[in-house]
């Protein structure tokens, strides 16, 4: 019985938590998502209805989830691509409880950048980064722009596709290893996956990496689960129906 009693207490709790939690609707409570970021409290889901939703966002420190409430098919966010700047920035210390999820991030220089800061990015896609010196998503300590620092900044990047980025997938500098899982990066010009030096710590598996100019710099252990694959993917960037893709992550992770 004081086992059952136990998680009856948790499960109370859990939900009194899920309850304290607001619902922020873009474009009904909010006109933009960084108006919902703004109205938002810590633990509140700001839920981003489909199209084309143009600007940059910061997530000001808070640990909230901004998604999409239809997936990264039909919900875009983009903006001009100013030198050093990001479609989504992470830079007050955001921890996994910030989270970013299902989203087409097109064009800008950056799409993600990470300082100080490890929140959790999943479930989006990537497509046409302008960037000439860093990544789709860049992680760093403080001092960037115009050059990164090296700082901790263990962002959890997992289900991403990341494509056609003008330099690399995802750029490292972080001294607290990242998780990079169960991501498909493709076709960016000069590298996939890079880390500044090589004894920076970095949790990588169950990546495809394909045709990028170089897959991997300063990695020399790719992680369980890796591949270089031809993802075949439909017009809009889902996986189409025999990709080597499909099942192929990391089969303990619940997402």
């Amino acid at each position: 019985m004081k086992s059952i009693c136990i998680s009856l207490i948790l499960l109370f709790g859990l939900l009194i938590n899920y309850s304290q939690a607001d619902i922020i609707d873009v474009p009904g409570d909010a006109a933009t998502i960084q108006a919902g970021i703004d109205l938002a409290n810590e633990g509140d889901i700001v839920l981003v209805g489909p199209g084309e939703h143009y600007g940059k966002i910061n997530f000001k420190g808070k640990a909230i989830t901004v998604k999409s409430s239809q997936g990264p098919l039909v919900t875009t966010i983009t903006g001009g691509a100013e030198m050093y700047s990001a479609l989504v920035t992470f830079k007050k210390g955001e921890g996994e409880n910030s989270i970013l999820e299902g989203f087409r991030i097109e064009e800008g220089w950056l799409g993600v950048y990470c300082e100080n800061s490890g929140p959790t990015i999943k479930g989006n896609i990537f497509i046409n980064q302008n960037t000439t010196e860093w990544a789709a998503i860049s992680l760093a300590g403080s001092g960037y722009p115009p050059s990164a620092g090296f700082g901790p900044a263990p962002a959890k990047i997992i289900n991403n596709t990341i494509l056609f980025s003008n330099n690399g997938g995802i750029s490292s500098f972080s001294t607290v290893a990242p998780i990079i899982k169960n991501n498909i990066i493709a076709f960016s010009v000069n590298y996939g996956i890079h880390l500044q030096t090589d004894i920076l710590p970095a949790e990588i598996s169950y990546n495809n990496l394909y045709r990028n100019g170089i897959d991997y710099i300063n990695i020399t252990n790719q992680g369980i689960g890796s591949m270089s694959a031809y993802p075949l993917f439909t017009e809009l960037f889902a996986l189409g129906n025999g990709s080597v893709c499909i099942d192929a992550g990391d089969p303990t992770d619940p997402v």
